[in-house]
């Protein structure tokens, strides 16, 4: 089966995840101290992932399905069948929804996400 995406009222199942990208910002603050060799540091907890989901649909149809509940504002929860670690609840958010027809007629969908608490 691969991706899942539950959202509101459905699902999207699509043909493939074929990218998955994120990264965290670490949040942790350095004060220098003149004199000192040594800073100090105030620890905070990193930011949630944020990056980009690479969606390949078969047909134009079941893209433009997804893109509009994409666009619907709401939280969205990924699973995989395969790969657990991409595992999480989001937004989408932070970027552009695009749509690309590609040469083999799939349709793909880049979708800029901020990962949210449950």
């Amino acid at each position: 089966m691969g991706a899942m995406i539950t959202h509101s009222t459905g699902s999207i199942t699509p043909a493939a995840l074929t990218q998955w990208s994120s990264t965290a910002e670490p949040r942790s603050v350095i004060h220098p101290i003149l004199g000192r060799a040594d800073d100090d540091v105030t620890f905070r907890p990193s930011s949630l992932r944020r990056g980009v989901l690479h969606l390949v649909f078969a047909d134009a149809e079941a893209a433009y399905t997804a893109r509009a509940a994409l666009l619907i504002p709401q939280r969205l929860a990924l699973t995989h069948t395969t790969v657990a670690v991409v595992a999480m609840t989001f937004v989408v958010a932070e970027g552009e929804v695009s749509d690309v027809l590609a040469e083999s007629s799939q349709w793909s969908i880049d979708v800029p996400f901020r990962e949210v608490l449950p």
